[in-house]
């Protein structure tokens, strides 16, 4: 360029309209990358704002954020390159899932419509219903290439137990222990946490719950019950459940299974033939109890030496019995010696009633008296002067007897010889005398008639004596007559 005095400048320049180029590291323009990424170009003349902020030559951008590269070059030409980085892996939310990745229902997932999913190798539609059971895998990835996955499992099948100690579904009298196999399950008893296989031996009612981790839940009741069931026999059982009486049986637990030798008893049957009998009782928990018991309704075979029953005695007396465990009750009082009484002691006297009981109850009974006296002063002798006449007298109730033959009260014994009496009672007391009746002394008939003449004599010479004593006496009296 000349100006009018001639001077000349000359200007250089140049004409660029295109734009810049670089090139982006790890992702493209307008694109989505998790990884780091950088940028680069050759002309060095060329400048580069990141975000519009100056960047510098392949510098590395690792923080997540969408990012615009404006490269400048002298011309001022720019170009403009936009991506984004994120390394937050993609989300879903589950319906259905607890906190262990478990269900034991239908599982609904959703995440963001921009994400990828495929559910056990399969392509997988958010809110879709996924009911089966089994064990899945989902896998989320989005446009950063970001992967995310999540396993859950369905499962819908209660966990399984055993017990043991049980009788039947509800009741037992035993111990009680559930074990089972499958792992992660959970069991309470009552509300209460349980191990696998402790032993319960309290009785009770009781609830077990086991619970998978699905949440699947098997529940077991029962009651324990470990105590002998009882049932009331309405009888007089004399010793060691035996009676004489007839028996009958009640009880109050329905549920009771209640067997009479083996056969089934009704409540309230009356039970009346002799024999040995078993009452068996089972409970609805599985106790058993028995009874036994014997109905005998014959009189012990027994009898009394001594005496007669009902008769009378001073002698020693005994119950005599082949039969085992027999009861003698004398006059109200157990017998604690082998003998009731003794022989001819007073001590013993009295009236007795003797029941000799057997182990049911039965008895046989007798009744005696016993009188033990002497027996001397119920023998009344009376005797003439000479003794040639005796008469023997005794209270009504005696037997006397002379040379053994009976007599009655007022026997007299008026021959001359020697006699043996004896009196005796009802009761075997006696007492025996021998007496001697004398003879009559008569004199013979010679000498009888001389002592006849005699003594007429002596009295007419008596009477001529008191005759002649009056005459004389006569001679005296003055007024005699001469």
């Amino acid at each position: 360029m000349i100006d009018c005095v001639g001077n000349i400048n000359t200007y250089t320049f140049t004409i660029d309209k295109t734009a810049p180029e670089g090139e982006l590291v790890g992702v493209s323009n307008f694109g989505y990358t998790n990884k780091p990424v950088s940028f680069t170009w050759d002309d060095i003349t060329y400048r580069c704002y990141l975000n519009l902020e100056e960047y510098s030559l392949a510098a590395s951008i690792k923080a997540d954020g969408e990012y615009e590269l404006k490269l400048v070059d002298l011309a001022g030409n720019a170009n403009y390159y936009h991506f984004s980085i994120s390394t937050v892996l993609p989300e879903a939310t589950f319906e259905g899932l607890n906190e262990y990745n478990y269900s034991n229902d239908k599982v609904i997932i959703n995440f963001n419509s921009s994400i990828i999913a495929t559910l056990n190798n399969s392509k997988y539609t958010a809110l879709t219903e996924i009911v089966d059971e089994g064990q899945y895998t989902l896998v989320l990835s989005d446009k950063y290439n970001n992967i995310k996955t999540y396993e859950f499992e369905i499962d819908k099948t209660a966990p399984e137990f055993t017990v043991a100690g049980m009788n039947n579904i509800t009741y037992t009298n035993k111990n009680v222990r559930f074990t089972w196999e499958e792992r992660n399950c959970k069991a309470y008893l009552n509300e209460e946490e349980y191990l696998n296989g402790t032993i319960i031996r309290e009785d009770g009612i009781y609830s077990f719950k086991l619970e998978d981790i699905a949440g699947n839940i098997t529940e077991f009741t029962f009651e324990r019950l470990n105590v002998i069931p009882e049932v009331t026999l309405n009888a007089s059982f004399y010793k060691k459940n035996n009676t004489c009486k007839d028996v009958t049986c009640i009880w109050e637990d329905d549920s009771y299974i209640v067997m009479l030798n083996n056969e089934t008893y009704l409540k309230e049957s009356l039970i009346s033939g002799e024999g040995t009998y078993i009452l068996s009782v089972t409970d609805k928990y599985g106790n058993y109890h028995e009874y036994d018991f014997t109905i005998d309704k014959t009189a012990p075979d027994c009898s009394i030496t001594g005496v007669e029953n009902n008769g009378y005695t001073n002698k020693k007396t005994k119950i005599v019995s082949q039969e085992y465990n027999i009861d003698i009750v004398v006059n109200g009082e157990v017998l604690t010696r082998d003998y009731i009484t003794t022989q001819n002691n007073e001590n013993y006297n009295g009236k007795y009633n003797v029941k000799v009981y057997d182990s049911a109850g039965n008895y046989t009974e007798f009744n005696f008296e016993y009188l033990y006296k002497e027996l001397k002063e119920d023998l009344k002798i009376t005797k003439n002067e000479d003794e040639t006449k005796i008469v023997l007298n005794c209270e009504q109730g005696y037997t006397m007897a002379v040379d053994n033959k009976i007599v009655s009260s007022g026997y007299e014994l008026n021959e001359a010889g020697s006699y043996k009496v004896v009196i005796s009672d009802q009761y075997g007391n006696s007492y025996e005398q021998k007496l001697t009746v004398k003879a009559i002394n008569t004199p013979n008939y010679i000498f009888t008639n001389i002592a006849t003449i005699a003594s007429i004599s002596l009295i007419s010479l008596l009477i001529i004596f008191i005759f002649v004593k009056k005459i004389r006496a006569n001679s005296k009296n003055p007024y005699k007559r001469k």
